[in-house]
């Protein structure tokens, strides 16, 4: 009787430990599962990560050239930025007054001058906006114009902008 109750006994613990088994094997094959369909979409994602940025730098050659084009690297170059300049003035019937200032390895920066309202200033804002150049507004002035009729050829400046052309 006493086998039968020891085999009894050695029975139910190892039930009791085949059940903890298959219970912890079972959880083990969903965390395998989970784990193997995070890794197929991990790789779904790289492949999607690789062809997106292969999209954003696929043209990035080109828009180097092309920032290349617009920033000058010669004196005949930065004359002709000079004269566009001075050829927007003429357009819009401003008396345009440019001054070379300073410069360092990257910029030049060029003072420009002349006598106009708000309006004359937003269309010459407007105007080298559109020049073929890497051009940066470091500053603006403006000074009201007089209550009294003046004409742009006797009066002083009342605009003054501070311009960064940026150079090769």
């Amino acid at each position: 009787m006493r086998i039968l109750n020891v085999c009894f006994v050695l029975t139910l613990i190892s039930t009791l430990a085949i059940a903890v088994l298959s219970f912890s094997l079972n959880r083990v094959q969903q965390e395998n599962k989970r784990i193997t369909a995070f890794v197929n979409s991990a790789g779904e994602l790289s492949s999607n990560f690789e062809q997106s940025l292969q999209m954003y730098t696929e043209n990035t050659q080109e828009a180097i050239a092309f920032i290349d084009t617009i920033r000058p690297n010669n004196e005949n170059e930065y004359i002709a930025f000079i004269t566009e300049l001075e050829t927007l003035g003429q357009e819009l019937s401003l008396d345009v007054d440019v001054e070379t200032l300073s410069g360092n390895k990257d910029t030049l920066q060029f003072s420009v001058e002349f006598y106009g309202s708000k309006r004359n200033l937003m269309d010459f804002l407007v105007a080298i906006e559109e020049l073929t150049y890497y051009v940066r507004v470091d500053e603006f002035s403006l000074t009201e114009l007089p209550t009294e009729i003046t004409t742009s050829r006797n009066a002083s400046p009342n605009i003054q902008l501070i311009l960064s052309l940026y150079v090769k």
